[in-house]
């Protein structure tokens, strides 16, 4: 069984195959074409709380995570997990709302610019997944896959230190970024060199969800309205 990791990036969806290449699909379902019977693990909320004031456990959980493994503390390591918008949110960016007005509809904590700027990339995975398909297409987040192959939190990755050390980690563990960035074609409004270290650590993730090693977070998950398990793997 193939393993893939995905991240959302300008052009679509960079994706990496543990011991293959990368290559970019405008659309996950293309993605899914393209490796069948992979087991496909993608940075970007599958299953989202149902009400403005609602919250996902799992986004909790990944949180406590890395602050329980910011062993060299790191300030805001909290920050790099955000909440899931909720499905009335996601609502009002299908029927064309800006920002602003998703804010002053909501009935609860006011969105936030990451969030809504990825909505494209949620409501392309809202689309895609099903509760059947969950089973090899599942969610993943980098930070904290990092964390969890480093044994610690790493440096912000905008830092040259936090960039450098998960290049060092992804290199023992099999990936070369540089020869898989060649693949990919120009960067400029396509993909960033963010989007394919991510991509290859939910790659790791990926083969070690094959193997029976990962973890997910939390243990027993909730589901959404549509039945989605609401849980992230590292």
């Amino acid at each position: 069984m193939k393993a893939v990791g995905a991240d959302g990036c300008r052009a679509g969806w960079l994706a990496v195959e543990a011991g293959g290449g990368a290559a970019i699909f405008p659309r996950l379902a293309e993605l899914l074409c393209a490796f069948p019977l992979a087991m496909i693990i993608v940075d970007t909320p599958i299953g989202l709380p149902g009400g403005w004031t609602e919250r996902r456990e799992t986004d909790a959980a990944a949180r406590a995570m890395l602050s329980s493994r910011n062993r060299a503390g790191w300030r805001g390591v909290g920050s790099r997990v955000f909440p899931a918008p909720p499905r009335p949110a996601l609502a009002l960016w299908r029927a064309g709302a800006d920002h602003g007005t998703v804010n002053r509809a909501s009935e609860g904590p006011r969105l936030s610019v990451q969030s809504f700027n990825i909505l494209d990339k949620i409501d392309d995975a809202d689309r895609t997944a099903t509760p059947e398909i969950q089973d090899r297409l599942c969610e993943g987040h980098p930070e904290i896959a990092f964390a969890l192959a480093a044994g610690e939190t790493l440096a912000p990755k905008k830092r040259p230190e936090g960039r450098a050390a998960r290049r060092e980690l992804l290199s023992r563990l099999g990936y070369d970024p540089s020869s898989l960035g060649l693949t990919l074609g120009p960067r400029t409004g396509r993909w960033g060199e963010d989007d394919l270290l991510d991509a290859c650590i939910l790659a790791h993730v990926a083969r070690r969800r094959i193997a029976g090693d990962a973890i997910r977070l939390p243990e027993e998950p909730g589901r959404d309205a549509r039945d989605l398990r609401m849980e992230i793997w590292a």
